[in-house]
């Protein structure tokens, strides 16, 4: 199964884009950058255990949902003006040991907005490998999402499409990650052993979710 039938058959109407959280009905956003990010108040002298303890919830969150023989898609994305493509030297393909298939292709900007100005060259560029969890270098696509504003390499969205337990896995940026699923008791141990690491903006609207009975 492709990329797009599953989607419509499991996701029907999802963009894959930031924020799923807020694009799907049963789904938990995390706090992963919960430490203070400067040591001092003039932001001149960044914290670095802020994106070290931030990897650790990030890991800590996908080793509970994937195990190593789960079928995924991994999903790579980005802008481009008509230059910016994912190659094959990219750093999604150096961190995807083996997989079963592989597409690429355009898509229509999921961020469009009408009053912008686009030219005819401007899209985004999508890349999807179908594998399984251990022939990923997970740790690195997580690191990647929480560093890339830090270390100024160029940024890449990720998704983890869990299609043996239908969950979504996105780790938006250094501050959060978005889990959704087809159906809330896909997550409802991750919100429980977890909880406390519930983005406390979202956690009414989350606990409304899980105390459907």
């Amino acid at each position: 199964m492709r990329l797009k039938d599953y989607i419509n058959k499991n996701f029907k109407n999802l963009t894959l884009k930031s924020s799923l959280f807020y694009n799907w009905k049963y789904g938990i956003r995390f706090e992963t950058g919960y430490l203070n990010m400067w040591l001092d108040n003039e932001q001149q002298y960044l914290n670095f255990e802020y994106s070290k303890q931030g990897l650790v919830r990030a890991e800590a969150l996908f080793n509970f949902l994937f195990d190593g023989d789960d079928d995924i898609f991994v999903v790579c994305q980005r802008y481009s003006d008509g230059r910016q493509k994912i190659k094959k030297q990219s750093f999604c393909f150096k961190n995807i040991y083996k997989y079963n298939r592989v597409e690429s292709y355009k898509i229509k900007d999921p961020y469009y907005e009408e009053d912008r100005e686009y030219t005819k060259k401007e899209h985004w560029h999508r890349v999807i490998f179908s594998c399984q969890v251990k022939d990923i270098n997970h740790k690195e696509f997580l690191k990647h999402s929480i560093e890339y504003d830090f270390r100024y390499i160029g940024s890449q969205e990720v998704y983890f499409i869990n299609k043996s337990k239908n969950i979504i896995f996105h780790n938006y940026d250094d501050r959060g990650l978005d889990v959704i699923a087809t159906e809330p008791k896909a997550l409802k141990s991750l919100y429980d052993k977890f909880n406390g690491w519930i983005l406390d903006y979202d956690r009414l609207e989350i606990d409304k979710i899980f105390s459907i009975k």
